[in-house]
């Protein structure tokens, strides 16, 4: 199933993030304002959720994640959470979890079976891979505290993992000490996850299985959408002509029509427009012999100078300091494979 093209958090969670000194104009988009007056939910973009993540990390304390983790998710992501209670047994919770999570968060999440063991790991669904520190916490801690409730058990994982130092607390809570590695890993005992959900979890199930695979449904509906005008639009820029008016033509729908749509999964001509630009600068820029002026304007850009102040804003570089970073990385590995 494709990953979710947008994000709704509850607004409830707003006086929660600013009693902890994050205020939402920092860090939430213009279009959220008048969801910031009523309490309303909002909805982000991937990469506006990336930021608030982000934004978590350097704001709210690891023991408070905690706190988030284990209570008000269970109430605030209720489709996946609910999905996976619903279960007969720990194996299909966790199948049931990662696939209604597409519905609610840009999330990747892989379950590899190992002899007598189930490895998880979770990881952005996006070009930036790596999830935050507080996405990876929140993660591991919901799925714990979900195989726990759905079983009446104290599950205790084999191995708890991540590229970070873990609070104290969370050696409590998992009941095994974390230990820093490359990756992050929940690994379970695969009797563990055979173990039976309780009974009382699937009350409701068969009404709510029927709204959530409508959801996916969509999702997959407008995900071709926005597929359909990415590909257009790589193709299209380049040649300078790429306006809402060609690309919808192209499409053979009105603008009108093509803008709701592209609202309804979640995004918009402009957003998917700059990311496509973003693809392309960064696969010339891997051309050394191609000039900054030529990569502009096969960019979508006249001026070399709004093409680097653009370049800067989608990866924090100038094209000439990726282009070392790109020489950088290629040294680097011609000397390990010539070692």
């Amino acid at each position: 199933m494709p990953a979710v093209e947008h994000i709704t958090l509850p607004g409830s969670i707003l006086p929660y993030l600013k009693s902890y000194g994050m205020e939402p104009e920092d860090f939430l988009p213009a279009s959220c304002r008048r969801a910031l007056a009523t309490g309303e939910d909002i909805t982000l973009n991937p990469s506006q959720y990336l930021d608030f993540l982000r934004t978590v990390d350097a704001t709210i304390p690891d023991k408070e994640l905690l706190k988030l983790g284990t209570q008000s998710s269970l109430k605030q992501w209720v489709p996946a959470i609910f999905g996976a209670l619903a279960a007969d047994n720990g194996w299909e919770g966790l199948a049931r979890f990662e696939r209604y999570k597409k519905l609610t968060a840009p999330i990747d999440m892989h379950t590899t079976h190992e002899k007598n063991r189930y490895r998880v790991e979770f990881a952005f669904a996006g070009a930036e891979r790596v999830l935050p520190r507080s996405g990876v916490l929140l993660e591991q801690v919901i799925l714990l505290t979900l195989m726990r409730t759905g079983t009446g058990r104290h599950i205790v994982p084999l191995l708890v993992e991540a590229p970070f130092e873990y609070a104290a607390e969370y050696t409590e809570f998992f009941g095994v000490a974390p230990r820093t590695a490359a990756h992050n890993s929940l690994i379970f005992a695969a009797a563990d996850l055979q173990l039976p959900f309780r009974k009382a979890n699937n009350v409701m199930w068969d009404y709510l299985e029927p709204v959530l695979e409508e959801k996916i449904a969509a999702s997959q509906r407008h995900y071709g959408v926005v597929q359909s005008v990415r590909t257009e639009l790589l193709r299209m820029i380049p040649s300078g002509s790429y306006s809402l008016e060609k690309l919808s033509s192209h499409m053979g729908v009105s603008g009108r029509t093509l803008q709701r749509e592209l609202q309804q999964a979640g995004t918009s001509y402009q957003h998917e427009c700059s990311q496509a630009q973003s693809e392309l600068a960064r696969s010339y820029l891997k051309n050394p012999a191609a000039g900054l002026q030529d990569v502009a304007l096969l960019s979508g850009y006249t001026e070399v100078s709004s093409f680097t102040r653009a370049f800067k804003k989608w990866t924090g570089l100038t094209p000439g300091q990726y282009r070392d970073q790109l020489s950088s990385q290629e040294n680097t590995t011609n000397t390990v494979n010539g070692s």
